[in-house]
């Protein structure tokens, strides 16, 4: 066996519903089957290259046989590893992608080889519209995604961007005025990060950052890299933040919260993921779809109230969201975050992306 040998099951497709938000619930037992079944203890704050690796549940969707076009995504995780049988869960909001693929299956993997998994009270449970109340009073909306636009700060004059003078960054990281521009014919990952943390505006500690992308050059085919906009712990440095696509998930869980879009070169699609610390410790995910591609358009990511957020936009005037806010732990709700960007190459040598980056919430760097 190994990491990449798990459980499957097929969905029926036509639950997949755009906009629809699922829960997923399941009890896993972890034995190692080299040494007389006796129980694992897996890492669940761990990564996939971590010796005692967690498994995780993965959603995957897919378009045609001969020549298919799929996308999967990690939804759900272990919360705990010290019993016989351990909690997973996770939520999945479909997407237009998924809504409209030919097959729909989620899978669980990700244990090290040798380690059996037994999983049991599966459970994959629609979300109603209108969450719960919750114990205090919060700013963050409850309700799915919609079509609907949403209302965001307007951009203020002279928003102080990410630049040479207020920033660290890499080799390939090169600037024209107030644009950064990110290329690469080595394969590096390439990432700017203020070297002071942004203290929000207001009592709430807003932070908001913006970037448009000026100009993208489709240098491979496939999907394409992409730019991630993240905030991050005001104590971290550039090389916490910076590694190769093998270990982008490492980063993803570093981050405090990133967004950061999808697209591939023959289709008028893009996808867009936002990763977030979550008050239980686990790393949170939501995720949309829309029916353009990535070339001048614009991504928000936003905290307010104590809630993550992120917006995507193809004018920059009209914005939709990107999933639904996501509460962040208490150590980071009102704290400063330094703000950053980063490649994803999606495993390319070759890219060049030009971007302009503005702090849209006002406060002080």
């Amino acid at each position: 066996g190994g990491r990449w040998y798990g459980l499957a099951q097929y969905l029926d497709t036509r639950c997949m519903v755009k906009g629809t938000t699922y829960a997923f619930h399941a009890k896993l037992k972890l034995t190692n089957s080299s040494n007389n079944g006796i129980l694992f203890e897996c890492n669940v704050n761990g990564w996939s290259s971590d010796p005692k690796s967690c498994p995780r549940a993965t959603i995957r969707a897919m378009y045609g046989l001969t020549d298919p076009v799929s996308d999967w995504q990690h939804f759900a995780s272990m919360i705990e590893s010290d019993k016989e049988w351990n909690i997973m869960k996770g939520t999945f909001t479909v997407s237009e992608f998924y809504a409209g693929a030919g097959t729909v299956g989620v899978y669980v993997n990700g244990a090290p080889a040798g380690i059996d998994i037994q999983i049991d009270q599966v459970s994959i449970t629609h979300v109603p519209a209108t969450a719960s109340p919750t114990s205090s009073p919060t700013k963050a909306p409850t309700s799915l995604p919609t079509v609907n636009p949403t209302t965001l700060a307007p951009v203020p004059e002279n928003a102080p961007p990410l630049h040479a003078s207020t920033a660290d960054f890499n080799d390939g990281v090169s600037f024209d005025g107030d644009a950064v521009i990110f290329s690469s014919v080595i394969g590096q990952d390439e990432t700017i990060l203020t070297k002071i943390a942004h203290v929000g505006a207001g009592e709430s500690g807003d932070i908001e950052i913006m970037i448009k992308y000026l100009k993208r050059e489709m240098l491979a085919s496939g999907y394409q890299p992409a730019l991630a906009l993240f905030f991050a712990d005001e104590n971290v440095s550039i090389d916490d933040v910076t590694g190769n696509d093998n270990t982008y998930g490492t980063f993803e869980s570093t981050a405090v919260a990133t967004v950061r879009d999808k697209c591939f070169e023959t289709m008028d699609h893009v996808w867009f993921y936002m990763h977030n610390k979550s008050p239980d410790g686990t790393t949170s995910s939501t995720f949309a779809s829309d029916n353009y591609k990535m070339m001048t358009g614009f991504i928000k990511l936003k905290r307010s109230g104590g809630f993550v957020s992120a917006h995507h936009s193809i004018n920059g005037e009209v914005w939709y969201d990107i999933g639904v806010p996501k509460e962040l732990p208490d150590d980071y709700k009102i704290s400063p975050l330094k703000i950053g960007l980063r490649i994803k190459r999606e495993w390319k040598t070759h890219y060049s992306l030009t971007v302009r980056p503005t702090i849209t919430s006002g406060g002080t760097l």
